[in-house]
């Protein structure tokens, strides 16, 4: 077996012969490398980034609504059922130990004034539990609606940041009074700019239910939020709670349509294949580079063996054996794609480096290598090096010395 100190001359002299492809091939490896780990790191930042604010909801949260029903039950025709009321919302944490927070979802359209300008705005009642369920950020100086508020049905309020902007622009918000179909609120709160965005529903002001059940003498809850124990499983609670609800407003319990659910976990799920989908398809991208980059080697060692077949056919005829002869055009071979790999590992580590050192848009996030990608593009570029180099060292390793010594 040829020396490595030996060897390594040899290979450079052979890819010096053949400059221009051997430049092409490692470039294509490099490209390969380097679009495999950046579009990586960009998709896990942007997944991270973007994780849970798409999902909007707590762990483990529930939204749920009332439909008509599908079937007649206990008397009632189809259609007709009794509608669940604020107060029901309510008491689920007395029914159900497992239920954490919960927060009924109610809301109209309301008359907004302010210094003789009117707007006619969404008004949504909730419990103090709801800033926790929709993960909602106040900015300095807010604070949300508590306990006290609501035992006290304090006509107070929380603004949205575009509603904030409207009303007050640059002004102090905080402790300022509205009026809400002429009844005056004070502002306690503004979500931040992102929670404006994101936050599930898109109401202008939130009030306490109580306000709201004064403001518009309504009691049925449209909508309700609640989180649960995370011991318990999503569907297990879900027979629970419609089991319950079937009894109290008389449809029957198999009625899928009667009680609506969507949870958290079902929009994780989704999310979390989805960007699964994305990082396999840029993946694909970067091996389809890869494969050509690995074509180019390949070419060039057939080329470089058509080429060095008189000089094979001497070492074989002076006592090389087949294994010396494929080692070196196999590791020839290798020794390409590791060039490659390495400009690309290196580049791809210093652009991730340079990204995470400027201000990028927040819905990108912060891309980062993770050790699970570099091994597996380590292993993948290991891969791409033996295919490159085995078919031309077998074929060189097949050569017949006496042929080879008569062309």
């Amino acid at each position: 077996m040829l020396h490595i100190k030996i060897l390594i001359p040899q290979i450079i002299h052979d890819l010096w012969l053949h400059k221009l492809r051997s430049s092409l091939a490692i470039f294509c490896i490099a490209f390969g490398i380097f679009a495999v780990l950046m579009l990586s790191a960009l998709g896990k930042g942007f997944y991270d980034a973007n994780n849970a604010e798409m999902v909007g909801l707590a762990d483990d949260a529930f939204i749920i609504w009332q439909n008509k029903s599908s079937m007649s039950s206990r008397g009632y025709p189809k259609g007709k059922v009794r509608w669940i009321t604020i107060g029901d919302v309510l008491e689920l944490p007395r029914i159900f130990s497992d239920i954490i927070w919960v927060s009924p979802i109610v809301s109209q359209s309301a008359v907004l004034s302010y210094k003789g300008r009117a707007y006619s705005k969404s008004v949504t009642g909730v419990s103090s539990d709801y800033i926790g369920l929709d993960k909602i950020k106040l900015t300095p100086g807010s604070r949300f609606i508590n306990q006290f508020d609501m035992d006290n049905a304090a006509n107070v309020a929380v603004i949205t940041w575009r509603m904030k902007e409207i009303l007050f622009g640059n002004d102090q918000a905080i402790g300022v009074k509205v009026l809400i179909n002429n009844i005056p609120f004070t502002v306690i709160g503004v979500l931040s700019k992102d929670s404006s965005k994101n936050h599930m529903f898109s109401g202008d002001l939130l009030i306490s239910y109580k306000s709201y059940m004064s403001l518009y003498n309504e009691h049925q809850a449209y909508f309700f939020m609640l989180q649960t124990n995370p011991d318990i499983k999503p569907e297990q609670f879900k027979l629970m709670l419609r089991s319950y609800f079937a009894e109290k407003c008389h449809f029957d319990k198999s009625d899928d349509q009667a009680l609506g659910f969507w949870a958290s976990s079902d929009m994780s799920d989704f999310i979390k294949w989805f960007f699964i989908g994305v990082q396999m398809f840029l993946w694909f991208c970067g091996l389809m580079i890869l494969a050509v980059g690995s074509i180019g080697v390949a070419n060039i060692m057939f080329l470089i063996v058509t080429e060095k077949t008189y000089e094979i056919g001497l070492r074989k005829a002076v006592g090389a054996t087949d294994r010396q002869i494929l080692f070196q055009i196999f590791f020839e071979s290798l020794f390409i794609v590791g060039i490659g790999g390495f400009l690309g590992m290196g580049a791809s580590y210093f652009m991730v480096m340079f990204l995470q050192h400027v201000t990028l848009p927040g819905w990108i996030g912060v891309p980062y290598l993770s050790w699970v990608t570099i091994l597996t593009t380590i292993l993948t570029l290991g891969l791409v090096g033996m295919f490159a180099g085995f078919f031309p060292a077998k074929r060189a390793s097949e050569i017949d010395p006496v042929e080879a010594l008569m062309m």
